[in-house]
């Protein structure tokens, strides 16, 4: 597989994984907002602790797309 090719399936896999962390980080925050209105504050702080996980995922896949990173890599592939 050419280095441009394995550039353009990172790229493809790391949008599909920022897309799911968002997803997912919704969720549990909406997760948050039901289990205390529902009177149930433990069930409510494991969400609040997943939903951080995905947003520092997220973060973490979406500074891989960064602008500037992703020229540096097409830099490595050659183009």
């Amino acid at each position: 597989m050419k280095k441009l090719e394995r550039l353009a399936l990172e790229k493809s896999s790391q949008e599909l994984a920022g897309f799911t962390h968002g997803v997912l980080f919704g969720l549990h925050t909406l997760g948050v907002y039901y289990n205390l209105r529902r009177g149930r504050p433990k069930s409510a702080l494991v969400h609040a602790t997943i939903a951080v996980y995905d947003a520092m995922a997220l973060y973490y896949h979406s500074k891989y797309l960064s602008k500037d990173d992703l020229v540096e890599r097409l830099r490595e592939a050659g183009m």
